[in-house]
């Protein structure tokens, strides 16, 4: 992700995908600001609130950054979450490089899941009706290694799970990653595809993020 994402040559895909994460970090925390304020009058919405997770894939490994946001409201559970305050250590954890496999952070998310809401809940998992979409944000710059696995993956989930992603750079690459994504909605209505072409502005894209997940 070192090249340049447009075609000036103004800032690398590296950089703009750091600051593509670090507005969708804010718009998560803002709605977990939100569940909470929901949850104190009452409401129910922070209750079933999970929140959202990183991972990064880089280098040939697989590491989770830290949770975005719980929901929870408390301190220490939250002490290392990945947010506004914390992101720029936190991204220097990051190893970047190497190829584009999607089904490690994907197996880490679903576990995830299932530990909050579904078999690995402690109490036993929770009413279909009361588990909530898992949306899964991808930020990328080439095809998936792994783009088959992935859409079978996705048709075993019965309408739970959103993808988006975010296809970043310009160009051959750009247009092959688009088209593969794209594949791979025509076999999921539940998967979108943002395409930067060329664009460096994050807060636009962030903006597209946030508001497949809201």
């Amino acid at each position: 992700m070192d090249d340049d994402a447009d075609r000036a040559g103004t800032i690398t895909k590296k950089l703009l995908a750091i600051r593509l994460l670090r507005g969708i970090v804010a718009g998560t925390a803002d709605v977990d600001a939100q569940a909470s304020d929901e949850h104190g009058q009452g409401g129910t919405f922070a209750t079933w609130f999970g929140g959202a997770r990183a991972g990064a894939i880089g280098k040939g490994h697989m590491r989770e950054v830290y949770p975005l946001a719980r929901g929870d409201n408390d301190p220490e559970d939250n002490a290392g979450d990945l947010n506004p305050n914390n992101f720029d250590l936190m991204m220097r954890t990051v190893r970047w490089g190497g190829n584009t496999y999607i089904m490690p952070s994907v197996r880490l998310q679903m576990q995830h899941y299932n530990d909050e809401f579904g078999s690995g809940r402690e109490d036993g998992p929770l009413d279909t009706e009361y588990q909530p979409i898992l949306g899964l944000v991808t930020i990328t710059d080439g095809e998936l290694g792994d783009g088959d696995q992935f859409a079978e993956w996705l048709e075993q989930q019965s309408g739970k799970v959103y993808a988006t992603t975010v296809v970043l750079g310009f160009g051959h690459e750009h247009d092959r990653a688009v088209k593969q994504w794209k594949q791979i909605a025509l076999r999921n209505p539940h998967v979108f595809v943002i395409e930067a072409d060329g664009s460096t502005d994050a807060n636009d894209l962030a903006a597209q993020v946030l508001a497949r997940l809201r």
